[in-house]
């Protein structure tokens, strides 16, 4: 076994494959008074986590020690979360949960073939609730729109 074999049994590789707004919060935004608030998004982040190993045994132990370490930090809180960068944001209420979730074999199929490589075992993930807030920079102001309207048959 050479290095580069080594090397190749030490890979988990995290892919965020799509993104979605969150069912529950679709309609919900935050105003205030300030015009240049644009409305907050809350998405879920749906992540495909896989093994690049050659040793089926070492892929099972790997992904049960993912799946065991996700279980016991399934909700990262805004002490967690501003560590991952100093000019996070995260509010003291704000939080990210980790779920599993199943994929369908469609979605599986499409996922894998888009990659190149044959399937691997995987874990699916879902991140939710993640909340992205902007305020956009002043502007000019808008000083006209248009609309059109046309009236159909009474």
């Amino acid at each position: 076994m050479t290095a580069e074999d080594t090397a190749d049994d030490e890979q988990v590789s995290l892919y965020l494959h799509r993104i979605t707004m969150n069912e529950n919060f679709r309609a919900a935004s935050v105003i205030k008074d300030n015009p240049l608030e644009q409305p907050v998004l809350f998405l879920d982040l749906h992540y495909l986590i896989t093994y690049w190993g050659k040793s089926a045994q070492a892929e099972q132990t790997i992904l049960t020690w993912t799946m065991q370490q996700l279980q016991a930090q399934s909700v990262l809180d805004a002490s967690i979360l501003s560590l991952s960068s100093a000019n996070a944001a995260w509010d003291v209420t704000e939080s990210v949960q980790l779920t599993a979730v199943d994929l369908t074999l469609e979605d599986i199929l499409r996922i894998w073939e888009s990659f190149g490589p044959k399937y691997r075992l995987s874990l699916s993930y879902i991140a939710r609730v993640v909340r992205i807030d902007q305020t956009t920079t002043p502007g000019a102001p808008v000083v006209a729109t248009r609309y059109d309207y046309v009236n159909g048959p009474s």
